[in-house]
């Protein structure tokens, strides 16, 4: 199997008429490389990645195993604080972080390539309990927080890394911006 591109330069300015963010892969065997040796990798050049394995039921193996790394956005609240970290951070006080999940999902809303897996790019992080009192602010939630978690913690992953265990191939996913799109489509494929 030759490396397989995908979308092209042109169907990719197709897509940037209706969307700010575009996929970029290649795809290539994985006769070679597992997701935990990659995943080894991955660590040494970038402090946050993350392992992401489907299930299709309780016995058996689903069919991608997703990595991500090198996060272009974090988003962390805490007690109504709002820090959104991208080269430099921001920090907003008494904001309602739903509102900066939503911004941040609307500009970076790609579009649902076909032959890509089902997962190109997104936030991953968590959600903490004490979320609640966001939506349910009537609570008066008094518990003292021993273990001092975020109420979100959320990064934009933008590099993807996708084992199609199926296939046995591996399909390396650049999301890029649409303005200026072949300088970054380019340069995602140099990534």
């Amino acid at each position: 199997m030759a490396e397989k591109t995908y979308p092209s330069l042109e169907e990719a300015q197709g897509y940037a008429r209706d969307y700010r963010s575009v996929p970029v892969s290649r795809t290539i065997l994985a006769d070679i490389r597992t997701p935990v040796e990659v995943m080894r990798a991955l660590k040494r050049v970038s402090r946050h990645c993350f392992i992401l394995e489907s299930l299709e039921d309780s016995a058996r193996w689903g069919r991608y195993t997703f990595l991500g790394y090198d996060p272009k956005l974090e988003l962390t609240c805490i007690d109504g604080t709002v820090r959104l970290r991208s080269g430099t951070t921001v920090t907003i006080p008494d904001a309602d972080p739903a509102e900066h999940i939503r911004k941040i999902l609307v500009e970076n809303k790609s579009p649902r390539v076909p032959g890509l897996p089902p997962f190109t790019g997104g936030l991953m992080g968590y959600f903490a309990y004490d979320l609640i009192k966001y939506a349910e602010p009537s609570l008066k939630l008094d518990g003292e927080d021993e273990e001092k978690f975020n109420d979100i913690d959320l990064m934009l992953f933008d590099k993807i890394i996708a084992f199609d265990n199926l296939r046995q191939t591996i399909t390396m996913i650049v999301n890029i911006d649409t303005d200026g799109l072949e300088e970054n489509y380019r340069a995602a494929l140099l990534e």
